[in-house]
């Protein structure tokens, strides 16, 4: 008989994700518990590879900045997942950054949000340097600095939808 994991982590490209995972069938059984930060897959998908041997699975979305330990990481979980899982993979999750549970039906908003927003915000506070440097001669440093005084004194509104 061979080993079985108790975690199976995959951060493998969506497009080789399917016919790598699926070489971990043979590992696990109903107690291991399945780790996704692959985009765009699904829970369901992520357990289908494993061929019916678990069904507990926790999907996580981390933006760009988990490079640098500031990201926004998004997970959710099938119902199963029990509490010492959860804690053992949302505190290594934390090593990146702030983490949500969120619902899987809000994961690619999140993901939209999290990860497109950043890039959105640097092209229009870029653009916003560059223009204090042109038309307020401000040297490239002077206008950086500016930029990013004036971000972080801007209050974040708590909004809530009804």
């Amino acid at each position: 008989v061979g080993k079985i994991y108790g975690r199976v982590i995959s951060g493998a490209k969506p497009q080789i994700a399917n016919k790598e995972m699926a070489k971990f069938a043979d590992y696990v059984n109903e107690q291991t518990v399945m780790v996704s930060y692959e985009a765009g897959t699904t829970l369901s998908s992520l357990l289908l590879r494993m061929r019916g041997k678990t069904e507990t699975g926790i999907r996580a979305m981390p933006n760009t900045n988990a490079t640098i330990g500031q990201s926004l990481i998004a997970y959710c979980t099938t119902a199963n997942v029990d509490e010492n899982a959860l804690d053992e993979v949302v505190s290594i999750l934390q090593k990146a950054g702030d983490t949500f549970a969120i619902s899987e039906d809000r994961m690619n908003a999140f993901t939209a949000v999290a990860g497109s927003g950043p890039a959105y915000a640097h092209h229009i506070f870029g653009s916003v340097s560059r223009s204090l440097q042109t038309h307020q001669d401000l040297s490239p440093k002077d206008a950086d600095k500016l930029t990013l005084k004036v971000i972080h004194k801007v209050p974040m509104q708590n909004q809530t939808t009804t």
